[in-house]
């Protein structure tokens, strides 16, 4: 119930006899002050109510995207953040320094084959406080590699089955939304001239893995990326990378705002398809 009186300057003000509140001055939409009524609660200044004058308490939290990956997804990740913009969040594991010392031994933020995805993200999940809004991501370049061209890959294609398998059940365990990103290709001419790297690739194998993993995605209900078929109708391998593996700087604005285009049409609520936005 509301009880109106006058206050000194004859203006009616409000006590709300059910509620402890009160306020002493007239009410400020009638006082010229500038800012909406309201009524104060006892223990709470009034001022200490936001209103529409304050942004950045109005501001929802932005989205967070949590990228895991090789060397790949750092350097595309450089601009991923700018590409989505303020109402997303993009974050990765630490080392990005240590990374960089070199692109080709996993350390630091590039995580390297699944088996190390699987170590990483299980250890993170462990902790009950890995909640990011979308997880994006990818591993393949690593296990696909070969200490001579007739060696053995690093990690078999069993092993790389049961690796994503067992991260796509630890996900759906742990209620964490999250989509996987395909391998990027390689040219077997331009990565394996140069004998000194240590190891080789074979964009058959690269075919090979990505096929197991569309698979197993398919079977989790994950949503797939296909950073390959983007990545590859962006020109001819010549114009494409930069070294062995890695592309060119314009290739990954390219790919991040290819990414940036698929994860806001998923957070719109938009068909979003193995080759992104439909």
């Amino acid at each position: 119930m509301h009880r109106f009186r006058r206050s000194a300057n004859g203006l009616p003000c409000i006590r709300h006899r059910g509620l402890n509140t009160r306020r002493k001055e007239c009410p400020s939409w009638l006082s010229n002050a500038g800012r909406p009524f309201v009524l104060g609660v006892q223990g709470f200044p009034l001022d200490s109510f936001p209103t529409a004058s304050d942004n950045n308490l109005m501001k929802p939290a932005p989205l967070m995207i949590y990228s895991v990956g090789d060397s790949i997804s750092i350097q595309y990740g450089e601009y991923l953040g700018e590409m989505l913009g303020e109402k997303f969040q993009v974050k990765r594991r630490d080392g990005d320094r240590e990374a960089q010392e070199n692109w080709n031994i996993p350390k630091g933020s590039n995580s390297g084959d699944s088996s190390r995805v699987l170590e990483f993200l299980k250890a993170r999940m462990a902790t009950g406080n890995f909640r990011p809004d979308l997880l994006i991501f990818n591993c393949g370049l690593h296990d696909v590699k070969r200490r001579t061209p007739d060696g053995s890959v690093q990690v078999s294609m069993a092993a790389y089955r049961a690796n994503l398998e067992e991260l796509a059940n630890l996900l759906k365990l742990h209620g964490i939304p999250a989509a996987w990103i395909r391998i990027t290709h390689s040219n077997d001419s331009i990565h394996n001239k140069d004998s000194a790297l240590g190891f080789y690739r074979f964009s058959a194998d690269i075919e090979a893995y990505n096929h197991v993993a569309d698979e197993v995605m398919e079977a989790a209900d994950l949503p797939v990326i296909d950073l390959e078929g983007f990545t590859k109708r962006l020109g001819t391998d010549d114009q494409l990378f930069l070294d062995h593996v890695h592309f060119q700087k314009n290739v990954r604005r390219l790919q991040a705002g290819f990414l940036a285009g698929w994860i806001q049409s998923y957070f719109a609520g938009k068909t979003v398809g193995k080759c992104g936005p439909v």
